[in-house]
């Protein structure tokens, strides 16, 4: 996390400075990414900037805590006001999109974080970050089972791997049909608005579809 001088600069100066890396990182990934060009673009030396943060691996944790924080007041509202699991999942797998297209720097920046692998420098954190998001997922859909909502044979982490995975796999499905590719043009210079309204919501309700109803033709 930042150091105390970070708090200390004006509000503006901290979103500056916030921006700049979350650039950096959105164009790539954890490895390619350099506080080089951080610094040269904020007019700063190494040694200022690291008054800010310890290192890099500090400033990347400070950038996915604020990313997954802004997701996960959106992720919290929706599963606060919505009684029916379909329509819910429908509406989240939705707006992940709708908040990638209105975020588009941050949205890059989840898209790689979420693909990091294990590294010397970043350890096990990727994989603590996810089991997080599924531990947040579990919990909501622990109300939803105490209210009946969804079976109560299968376990919730089980649920809530399947709920990231289809989440996940929406995104990856527009991207491939689109031929958008993330590495290549970043949704920064290509962005997923490119496709139809009205194909973002099909796709999104097919998969909500196979995900709550299975596989099985429909009866009746």
């Amino acid at each position: 996390m930042p150091l105390s001088t970070y708090y200390n600069l004006p509000a503006g100066r901290q979103e500056e400075i916030l921006q700049i890396c979350f650039e950096e990182f959105a164009l790539r990934d954890y490895q390619g990414a350099s506080i080089s060009n951080i610094v040269r673009r904020l007019n700063l030396s190494k040694g200022g900037f690291y008054r800010y943060f310890k290192d890099k691996k500090d400033v990347y944790l400070y950038l996915l805590e604020c990313a997954m924080q802004m997701r996960m007041n959106q992720v919290e509202t929706l599963f606060s006001q919505s009684e029916d699991i379909k329509e819910l999942l429908i509406e989240n797998f939705y707006q992940k999109i709708r908040f990638d297209l209105t975020n588009p720097i941050v949205g890059q920046f989840l898209y790689n974080a979420n693909r990091e692998g294990y590294s010397a420098e970043l350890g096990d954190e990727m994989i603590r970050v996810r089991l997080r998001i599924k531990e947040i997922i579990r919990q909501m859909l622990l109300v939803f089972r105490e209210k009946g909502k969804i079976r109560s044979d299968i376990s919730p982490e089980v649920i809530a791997f399947l709920v990231f995975q289809v989440q996940t796999g929406v995104y990856d499905f527009l991207l491939e049909k689109y031929n958008i590719i993330p590495h290549k043009t970043g949704f920064i210079e290509n962005p997923v608005i490119t496709i139809p309204e009205e194909e973002i919501m099909n796709t999104v309700r097919t998969f909500t579809e196979i995900l709550v109803h299975g596989l099985q033709p429909a009866t009746g």
